[in-house]
């Protein structure tokens, strides 16, 4: 069956997802925005600030992922030095400011070849979604990795995204997994709760269930005063098939600042910077462990 909230205590990174020995029997899938990562390491802008190259490599590492899905990638080949023994496979569009998907997977691991669905991308300056077919813990599933429209105002894009993209969602091979920045930041006037449940039920109609994660936030946001003071959001999710005698077991827990701070506000300053926060992503990775599995080659 499926587990709809994580088991996990919030502690650190190190001690809860180092897992390959101590589990063999868990698959492991990481979805992550990175916030316009371009392996720069210096500001091109206030939504671009550099990144701890060195930092975010420890941080991948530690995870020990048999597959990661990331969002909002300038450059893919940036990302080859960072994440050693793994085959980087990215998206080949990525709407107007060309933030493209990426998903990487352990080399061993046996996988058909991507491919970019137009589902998403109603016109040019919106990003498609990323699919492929994975061979984890002996279950060839339908992995599949979205980034849709920002903002509150951009909520009535996001529902016309999401109706293409249900439909190619029905048409998958089982078991399927679907990741990624949702931008659920609800309509003008309304809530992110009231988003949350529309993508919910929309999914359900196609067999696909949010996975809740073991903390109530997945990102960070300044909010309107721009005075250092980040605001704890729910922007990315996790879907997974219906609970069933033969679906697999899943769990997501959201890292990093998300898991540090238990969802609280941050507070980051010049003089005292969340170094994740400031030089990593404002958006925390959702650690996913399919359990029950082994990752085979």
């Amino acid at each position: 069956m499926l587990l709809g909230l994580g088991t996990w205590s919030a502690v650190g990174a190190h001690a809860l997802w180092r897992r390959h020995a101590a589990s063999p029997g868990l698959v492991r899938v990481v979805s992550w925005n990175l916030r316009n990562f371009s392996g720069a390491t210096t500001p091109t802008s206030r939504h671009a600030p550099g990144h701890d190259l060195a930092r975010l490599a420890d941080h991948f590492a530690a995870f020990d992922a048999d597959v990661f899905c990331l969002q909002e990638v300038l450059n893919p080949a940036a990302l080859g030095p960072l994440l050693p023994g793994y085959t980087l496979e990215a998206s080949a569009t990525g709407g107007a400011h060309g933030q493209r998907l990426v998903i990487a997977r352990r080399a061993n691991l046996r996988a058909d070849p991507p491919f970019t669905d137009p589902c998403t991308a109603l016109n040019p300056g919106l990003r498609p979604t990323l699919v492929q077919s994975l061979l984890l813990g002996g279950q060839r599933w339908s992995i599949v990795v979205v980034h849709l429209k920002a903002t509150p105002s951009g909520h009535p894009i996001r529902q016309a995204q999401r109706r293409p993209l249900v439909q190619m969602l029905e048409g998958l091979p089982r078991p399927r997994l679907v990741v990624g920045d949702f931008n659920t930041t609800g309509a003008r006037g309304d809530s992110p709760a009231s988003e949350i449940t529309s993508v919910c039920d929309e999914f359900a109609a196609v067999g696909l269930h949010r996975v809740r994660p073991s903390l109530p936030c997945t990102a960070y946001w300044e909010g309107s005063r721009f005075d250092r003071f980040s605001e704890p959001s729910v922007l990315d999710h996790v879907f997974a098939e219906r609970a069933a005698p033969t679906a697999p077991a899943v769990q997501v827990a959201p890292g990093l600042q998300c898991s540090r701070s238990g969802c609280a506000p941050i507070t980051s300053t010049p003089a005292y910077p969340d170094l994740d926060l400031e030089r990593v992503s404002d958006h925390c990775p959702l650690i996913i462990d399919v359990l029950g599995a082994a990752a085979v080659s």
